[in-house]
């Protein structure tokens, strides 16, 4: 059975030489990457106007980027709102990050006992196959998160509340991006309850992939091969997914991307 996890952040140290001072500079050098690692809070950068989406990419240019698991993240916010971007290369993280796995995105905002996120769910469009684009191949719909008792979880329109969501292919590469408000715009929208300064635990992450998506998965392989005739179409690509911790009985695998970010909202910079 072919097995494959997601990469995963490693930190090693060499001393290359025995004097005691080089060991402490590496070593102190060592620590503050782990730190960085364990996601110790870190500002974003203010971006001085709440933009459309689409307007962004001058701002993401100028914006610090950071790598995990083969996902490379950058956030930063306004005084009204918190932008979120996240892309990648890898094709399984693609696939994985696209619902073509039967899978969700989990993204989750934490200030201490309380939070707010989204899960964003896909359905395949009828006809759609596995060898097209994996954004354009699936339909997605959006639930918000947050306390119950402020009505949460419901379902996200498209276009309201002040929320902008946005997922595409850029020359090989998945990339989302997201605009969330800070605050409520209206009593009973949706909001981060944050303002510029606040500490934020942003964690993004996809649901494991489940025992019938991974039967599925196989019979569908196996019927595209026996319908194109085709030994090759049979491709590995199902084993590839097989993430399985133990035997069949054993529940749903746990190797489903994940990671958090324990950042600081920026403030408006000074004069």
């Amino acid at each position: 059975m072919a097995e494959w996890q997601l990469p995963k952040l490693h930190t090693r140290v060499r001393f290359p030489s025995p004097a005691p001072i080089f060991r402490a500079l590496l070593l102190c050098a060592a620590l503050a990457a782990c730190f960085s690692c364990a996601g110790l809070p870190q500002r974003l950068r203010w971006t001085p106007a709440s933009q459309p989406l689409s307007d962004l990419e001058p701002e993401w240019t100028l914006t610090h980027e950071v790598m995990a698991g083969g996902v490379r993240i950058k956030a930063m916010n306004s005084g009204r709102d918190l932008h979120l971007r996240f892309d990648m290369d890898d094709k399984i993280l693609q696939d994985e990050f696209s619902g073509q796995y039967g899978q969700s995105v989990l993204l989750w905002f934490a200030s201490g006992k309380t939070g707010h996120g989204l899960r964003v769910d896909f359905k395949p469009k009828a006809g759609a196959t596995l060898s097209e684009d994996p954004i354009d191949a699936m339909d997605r719909s959006i639930t918000l998160l947050g306390p119950a008792s402020e009505g949460y979880p419901r379902p996200w329109t498209d276009g309201t509340e002040g929320v902008e969501l946005d997922a595409f292919m850029d020359s090989g590469t998945l990339v989302y991006e997201l605009r969330l408000p800070l605050t409520a715009e209206t009593p009973g929208a949706f909001g981060l309850d944050l303002k510029p300064g606040s500490p934020v635990q942003i964690s993004i992450g996809t649901s494991p992939l489940s025992w019938d998506s991974q039967s599925d998965l196989e019979s569908e392989a196996a019927a595209s091969a026996a319908a194109s005739y085709d030994p090759d179409a049979i491709a590995p690509m199902p084993l590839r997914y097989r993430r399985r911790n133990g035997s069949p009985g054993s529940g749903a695998p746990s190797a489903a991307y994940s990671t958090v970010l324990n950042v600081q909202l920026a403030t408006p910079p000074r004069g």
